[in-house]
């Protein structure tokens, strides 16, 4: 019996072509290994920048529901971005590890900001409400709420529950980071 040129992957003793690799896949030049994805390309931290500069809000806060750092990390090349572009009505603000006494404080200082129609707008790292409860605080002051999400460490239960604590009217979207 002869062998069956699909199991054995020639045709009459030519070796049969490596199929087409589906459009948009890179091409990996022979002898160059394959480099690992880069952390966030500047140009979709830039993208995100605009879009969001694009809609209403002077206080945007940004949440992971399940690593704090990684909305901080977010607030920053967002932060990096707008100074490159000299986009200056920006302020970022830190509250990780929030206490009641300092949510009151931002809450009264957001409430101030909103009221008196200035153009500068903040942007603000906080604790996700299902790690600290005291951000729900702050979290329901601000005008629009950015969700952060890794890809295959993010849980779906979690991000829900973040939806529903911070409301679904004011969730400007959600971001996927894969670092």
């Amino acid at each position: 019996m002869g062998s069956d040129p699909a199991e054995t992957g020639t045709t009459a003793g030519v070796p049969s072509p490596e199929p087409t690799p589906p459009p948009g896949t890179p091409i990996r030049e022979e002898g160059r290994p394959r480099r690992a994805a880069p952390e966030a390309p500047a140009h979709d931290v830039s993208a995100l920048f605009y879009t969001l500069i694009g809609r209403p809000w002077s206080s945007l806060a940004v949440i992971s529901p399940d690593d704090s750092p990684r909305a901080l990390r977010l607030v920053r090349k967002l932060e990096d971005v707008a100074r490159a572009n000299q986009y200056r009505s920006l302020k970022t603000v830190d509250i990780l590890e929030l206490n009641l006494e300092r949510a009151e404080s931002i809450t009264h200082a957001i409430g101030k900001v909103s009221s008196l129609g200035e153009r500068k707008r903040y942007l603000i790292a906080i604790d996700s409400p299902l790690e600290n409860p005291v951000a729900i605080r702050v979290l329901s002051a601000c005008d629009a709420v950015l969700l952060v999400l890794e890809k295959d460490r993010s849980r779906l239960p979690d991000a829900q529950r973040t939806v529903e604590m911070v409301g679904r009217g004011r969730l400007i979207g959600a971001v996927l980071s894969f670092t």
